[in-house]
């Protein structure tokens, strides 16, 4: 099979869709060499003055057509594609990973839905945000011709917002949950004078107020007052936020460690008494997964998709209420042997989660989209034949 796939997310700074594009990408080549992959640096709309930060991957069976376009020569070609080009390297099916949903009509397009805040939640976002979440999905209702969620939720969600769409378009769809990024020096977090470690974009979604506010109570109640480290490049509508960082960076309660590189995560990871990540709504939650498999205890929220990727193997709470999530650091802090026994079951959960098998099931999935895609054009043709073979008949009195 000839895979074209979308890896122009993976030319900006790196987050959640950005890893699950450039680790799945790296599973399928190495684990399925039988195919051909043509990578897409510019993709639709998405185009880069240096698509040369993507991912690229050496290989025989792997190919980067639009590497060395510039971002206007990469527009041009989508234009064109859009008009019934065939993309570069003709491709038998491709995938779409970055909100982006391009009309292709010499092969079907397999469409990622990640989560829907946009819709559900837009009170999270920018105005710019919206509108440019809105035209992917609606493209995608139009163009797809396949959908892959990343979590049930996700899917759930979208039957919520979209009741019976899948169903009347007979729309090829399947739930594929990611795995993490991998931890290359997995560690057990051992007790004593460690951090309290949270990773996101400080953005409103992730609610980074109600942990600086549960922080403030743990710090007043803790005997032993482990500080709070922060992980995740700036947002958007969140200057309040950082102001309230900078105030407790002052005091030495919490350390803003900004964006940082892998090397620095897994420095993080291993520093770390135990994982928070109080978000509100979540499609997946790939830091929770990443800090299950480093062997770290998590206590997340308990909204949205994150038990689906828990399990039992994590404390919850509400992330409307600070004074519960204090509640529980205290509690888990005052049980090493509670916090210790976390940690051995989330790391058997976190093994169930691997790339390999998103590789294998994306791979599948590919399969029963390119078989419906065929039928529908052969039906297409069929219907197509028997109406010329009928205008053509003469006309009997």
């Amino acid at each position: 099979m000839r895979i074209g796939f979308d890896v122009s997310s993976t030319c900006h700074q790196k987050t959640g869709c950005t890893w699950y594009a450039d680790s799945l990408i790296r599973a399928m080549t190495a684990q399925h060499p039988e195919n051909t992959y043509i990578l897409y640096h510019h993709f639709a709309k998405n185009c880069h003055a240096d698509a040369a930060k993507g991912t690229v991957i050496e290989g025989e069976n792997v190919e980067h057509p639009y590497l060395g376009f510039t971002a206007a020569e990469g527009l041009s070609e989508w234009d064109a594609i859009n008009g019934g080009k065939t993309p570069a390297g003709s491709p038998d099916v491709v995938q779409s990973n970055f909100f982006e949903c391009p009309r292709i009509t010499t092969a079907p397009i397999v469409y990622v839905i990640y989560d829907l805040t946009f819709l559900v939640c837009p009170e999270f976002l920018t105005v710019g945000h919206f509108f440019g979440c809105l035209p992917g999905v609606c493209d995608a209702l139009s163009n797809a011709s396949g959908i892959i969620f990343i979590s049930e939720y996700t899917h759930s969600e979208f039957e919520n917002m979209f009741p019976g769409w899948l169903a009347e378009r007979r729309i090829p769809h399947r739930v594929i949950l990611l795995a993490s990024r991998g931890a290359e020096t997995p560690s057990v977090a051992a007790p004593g004078n460690q951090v309290w470690l949270s990773v996101g974009t400080i953005e409103p979604r992730k609610n980074h107020l109600t942990l600086l506010e549960a922080h403030d109570l743990y710090w007043e109640r803790s005997s032993q007052k482990r500080p709070l480290v922060l992980a995740g490049g700036p947002g958007w509508l969140s200057g309040g936020v950082h102001e309230k960082i900078a105030i407790r960076e002052k005091e030495g309660r919490v350390r803003y460690a900004g964006y940082v590189s892998e090397d620095e995560l897994n420095q993080l990871y291993a520093q770390a008494f135990a994982f928070i990540y109080p978000s509100h709504y979540e499609g997946f939650g790939l830091p929770v997964l990443e800090a299950m498999e480093r062997g770290v205890p998590v206590i997340s929220s308990s909204t949205t998709s994150l038990p689906e990727v828990g399990g039992d193997t994590v404390e919850y709470f509400d992330p409307r209420s600070p004074e519960q999530l204090a509640e529980r650091m205290l509690a888990l802090e005052g049980d090493e042997a509670h916090r210790m026994a976390l940690v051995e079951k989330a790391r058997h959960r976190a093994a169930e989660f691997s790339w390999g098998r998103v590789a294998d099931e994306t791979l599948d999935f590919y399969r029963e989209v390119r078989s419906d895609w065929d039928k529908r054009k052969a039906a297409q043709a069929d219907a197509s034949s028997s109406f010329d073979r009928q205008v053509g008949q003469p006309q009997t009195a």
